[in-house]
């Protein structure tokens, strides 16, 4: 069986982030974090939002909590660390001086990444996108709709 190719290359915000795959163990670890915590949480949140707004925003937000409330409390603030600092590590932006590492040792190589949990996010997103479709297949992340990344070289 041979894995999807992806670029290995982002650009979002205007910088471009080089993406390196898993070992298999850190890889095992992201599936099973994904599988575990996060398709629970995306499960949890395909509601009918068009429902949610005819209400008045307190009982949305009420109805809203007990639908995803659940899940939210099922990840950890260091489960998610971890998560995001293993995606992390397999990012790299490219700098004057070459590419350097978005995340090692617990510290930042940007203010702009360290000061921006949607551009962590994106960035984890975009590490582990190869991994998820080489697994599930392409159409399993059709329903995640994140912003698309320029992949050009």
């Amino acid at each position: 069986m041979k894995a999807e190719k992806f670029p290995n290359i982002v650009t979002l915000n205007e910088r471009r982030y080089k993406i390196k795959n898993f070992d298999p163990f850190d890889g095992g670890y992201v599936v099973l974090f994904v599988t575990r915590k996060i398709v629970p949480l995306l499960k949890a949140v395909n509601i009918d939002f068009q429902e949610l707004l005819k209400q008045d925003v307190n009982t949305a937000l009420s109805n809203l909590a007990v639908l995803i409330g659940p899940v939210l409390d099922s990840i950890t603030r260091e489960e998610l660390r971890e998560f995001m600092a293993t995606c992390l590590s397999r990012v790299e932006v490219d700098m004057p001086a070459g590419w350097v590492p978005v995340f090692r040792g617990g510290t930042f190589a940007l203010d702009e990444v360290e000061s921006s949990t949607k551009l962590c996010f994106l960035l984890c997103f975009h590490a582990i996108r190869p991994l998820l479709v080489d697994f599930f297949g392409e159409s399993a992340l059709n329903f995640i709709k994140i912003p698309k990344a320029d992949t050009n070289q």
